[in-house]
């Protein structure tokens, strides 16, 4: 018999029954630092050290905090249930109580990354100090999504929320974007549950919200409560008693390799989600190179179509790909200008180039981001992955955003002629919805950008 799935949203106040206080409390973590201090790229650009022992506080008080009831009963609850987590919080205390599916939103503070390859993930116990280096030999830095940051799991936890059969959320205000959105999410017509004590019905956060049960307790006492009524028979298992201390895990060294729990890239990602399998239905007969020079290859392949039929498919195989950047520094981006040669016209795009594919993706666009523009990212997130025109091509277009920038000097190849223009982000997105730009890089990632701002998925400063 097929599992119902139950999703959970959880957040800060899932855990301070654990004793680690919640973000928005008086007596909170964060109450002697500003938050751009401690939890955005900038604090980081600004003072690293401080960041650093901030996170090093927390991530000593995790490791001697245990699960209460809340998270065990969640644990619990996968006997009877297709249980995921979706969480606001950086601890591991759902993994520890038991729980097999739990999403990190905001990040793992047991996880570090490099900060020249985000894909370069370590699981991190100990202190991180300013000396710790990647496998690259490049400073490591919390894994944690700061403000300003896209968030890079919320598609797939809205993805998830989507598909409920029942859903959860508890201790969290709902006030904190883009998780707070998720709510919305959820079919309309499946049982909700808000495990809180301090939300009612008429809170703005769930007005509106159809078949929604209010709980109005703690997470470790009323989550047994609802459980109760979910899964009469279920039984908790015995509290954890404390931890034991632990040997710290190995840092990394120059010849070590993504440990397990690396980001897959874009393609992997692809294949991972890509779930239907369907049959070919085209029959290749015969192929034939008809013209190769160093981008492009054109061949000429005799078919088979879909209904029987012979016929010829012409395939343009590219050999780089093709890469774009939208640089953000505070509220402003920068486009490009050139003339387009295949459409005998000038066009403003965003940053963009080939990129070979004996180079990373990531290190082309910081080339192209320094050629075109002079901007030095200390970040890259992979904003879309697409196929730019697949009826004729196998062209594979990457779009990143880069942030945490600082100026330097151009250097555009010498057949290039641009113009660059610094404006706000708000204006190039106006540009595209009023038809001005057309480029099929710019305008997918500008509106990604745009829908993720509308979610709440990256924010731009007030």
């Amino acid at each position: 018999m097929t599992k119902q799935k139950l999703v959970v949203l959880s957040g800060a106040g899932m855990s301070a029954e654990s004793g680690i206080p919640t973000f928005r409390a008086s007596d909170g973590l964060w109450e002697n630092h500003r938050i751009e201090d401690v939890a955005s790229p900038e604090g980081w650009a600004r003072n690293p050290s401080l960041v650093l022992e901030f996170y090093n506080q927390r991530r000593r008080q995790i490791r001697q905090a245990l699960p209460n009831n809340g998270h065990r009963c969640l644990a619990a609850l996968e006997a009877h249930f297709e249980v995921h987590i979706v969480t606001q919080n950086i601890d591991d205390l759902h993994e520890r109580a038991g729980s097999t599916r739990v999403l990190h939103l905001h990040g793992e503070i047991l996880k570090v990354r490099s900060t020249r390859d985000e894909n370069l993930i370590y699981p991190w116990t100990e202190d991180l100090q300013d000396n710790d280096r990647c496998a690259l030999g490049s400073p490591l830095r919390p894994h944690i999504v700061w403000f300003g940051e896209a968030v890079p799991m919320m598609e797939q936890a809205a993805r998830l929320v989507s598909q409920a059969d029942l859903l959860v959320v508890v201790g969290t205000s709902l006030v904190v974007y883009p998780a707070a959105s998720l709510l919305r999410y959820a079919p309309p017509g499946i049982p909700k549950y808000l495990v809180d004590p301090g939300l009612s019905a008429d809170s703005p956060a769930v007005l509106g919200v159809r078949n929604l049960k209010l709980i109005a307790s703690t997470a470790a006492k009323g989550l047994p409560k609802l459980a109760s009524t979910l899964a009469p028979e279920l039984a908790l298992s015995p509290a954890p008693k404390p931890p034991t201390p632990q040997p710290p895990v190995p840092k990394p060294t120059a010849t070590a390799s993504p440990k397990p729990g690396a980001s897959t890239s874009p393609k992997q990602a692809a294949a991972q989600s890509s779930e239907r399998q369907v049959d070919n239905p085209w029959t290749l007969l015969s192929q034939r190179e008809v013209y190769d020079n160093a981008w492009i290859r054109l061949v000429e392949h005799q078919v088979l179509n879909p209904a029987g039929n012979p016929g010829i498919y012409g395939v343009v195989h590219y050999k780089n790909l093709a890469i774009g950047v939208i640089p953000v520094q505070g509220m402003d981006t920068w486009l490009v200008g050139q003339y387009r040669f295949p459409f005998n016209a000038y066009s403003w795009e965003i940053v963009a180039g080939g990129g070979s594919r004996d180079e990373s993706p990531e290190d082309s666009a910081r080339r192209e981001l320094l050629e075109e523009t002079g901007l030095v990212a200390s970040r890259l997130v992979l904003l879309q992955e697409m196929q730019l025109s697949n009826s004729v091509g196998d062209e594979v277009g990457l779009i990143y955003l880069a942030t945490g920038l600082t100026q330097q000097t151009a250097s555009p190849t010498e057949e290039e002629r641009l113009e660059v223009e610094r404006l706000p982000l708000r204006e190039a997105i106006e540009r595209v919805y009023r038809g001005e730009l057309t480029d099929s890089l710019t305008v997918a990632g500008l509106l990604k950008l745009d829908a993720m701002m509308v979610r709440g998925a990256f924010t731009l400063p007030a």
